[in-house]
């Protein structure tokens, strides 16, 4: 989106679907993003460079395995 930046996006889709889950991924240090996270109402961040297992570990708390939907 040209017109928006990163945390402007974040506002207007929780604004539109405040059930969304957001992780947010940045290369700015964890004082910065806590604070715009915090006011722009993400789920989450996790800071670049992470690991898969720091990504996936994010993912796991926000977005339930497809066998846990199933029952199995």
């Amino acid at each position: 989106m040209p017109d928006l930046d990163g945390i402007e996006t974040l506002i207007w889709s929780r604004q539109k679907y405040p059930e969304l889950k957001v992780i947010i991924m940045t290369g700015m240090n964890q004082e910065e993003i806590w604070k715009k996270a915090m006011l722009s109402v993400s789920t989450d961040f996790i800071t670049k460079p992470f690991s898969y297992e720091q990504l996936r570990g994010n993912l796991n708390l926000y977005l339930p395995l497809e066998s846990e939907n199933n029952g199995g």
